[in-house]
């Protein structure tokens, strides 16, 4: 060393302070771009849960976790992904999450085919009207397996055949009144009483060979008087 120079000093203090807002900011980054990771995950997830007795769709929000009702702008998702009650006999699920949409529409159709099941097994007219609206409802989710396809179909046959034979009832009760204008027609003076008497004459036999073939299948009441009435409105 030179005669007069100064030692060589390092300033730890500021080196220190360096690392520790370069680790900071580094500790920062990373953070940030999990929080970025998370929300964009959530923002993919579906959530299903009951609220009540009822069964609610969810979306993951724009957020690392959380998510709210889901209401998409589609007609066609919209309707398939409406809340929905549960009858009694099917089990309301827990909180459930979804990455994948197939998994929701499949979880979704367990559901509503099990719920259109018990509503479908009841008599009266109103769960009958319950169980093709699950049926309607599981038939719009794009994603369901070829099984619960299966089961879907199978389901709405039955209710073809029940729907067939209330139509038939109203449409037998149509005729016997349409005989019955018939009967008053061809009994007065008038322009049409030929035709009335010639028309009833052809109609009666095809009306009568309707109901035997009906009650032979145990579908019409046994008293002619039992067949429903048509209204003026259409109904029963």
């Amino acid at each position: 060393m030179r005669l007069g120079s100064r030692p060589c000093v390092v300033d730890r203090r500021g080196a220190t302070s360096f690392q520790a807002v370069l680790t900071t900011l580094l500790v920062l980054a990373l953070l940030a771009a999990l929080g970025l990771l998370l929300t964009e995950r959530n923002q993919r997830r579906y959530f299903l849960r009951a609220q009540g007795n009822a069964v609610v769709i969810d979306r993951g929000l724009p957020l690392p976790y959380g998510h709210g009702p889901y209401r998409p702008s589609d007609p066609a998702l919209a309707y398939a992904y409406q809340p929905f009650r549960l009858p009694e006999g099917v089990p309301a699920p827990g909180e459930e999450a979804y990455d994948d949409r197939a998994e929701l529409d499949q979880r979704l159709g367990e559901l509503l085919l099990q719920a259109a099941k018990v509503r479908l097994g009841a008599s009266d007219e109103g769960h009958l009207t319950e169980g093709m609206a699950y049926l309607g409802q599981a038939d719009a989710l794009t994603q369901l397996t070829t099984e619960q396809r299966k089961g879907a179909r199978t389901l709405r046959s039955e209710v073809a055949y029940l729907e067939a034979t209330d139509e038939l009832a109203r449409a037998l009760a149509a005729l016997r009144d349409a005989q019955d204008l018939l009967r008053l027609g061809s009994a007065s003076s008038n322009s049409h009483a030929k035709d009335s008497a010639d028309l009833l004459d052809r109609l009666t036999p095809a009306v009568e060979a309707i109901v035997r073939a009906a009650r032979g299948q145990g579908v019409m009441p046994a008293d002619n008087a039992e067949l429903p009435r048509v209204t003026p409105d259409g109904g029963s």
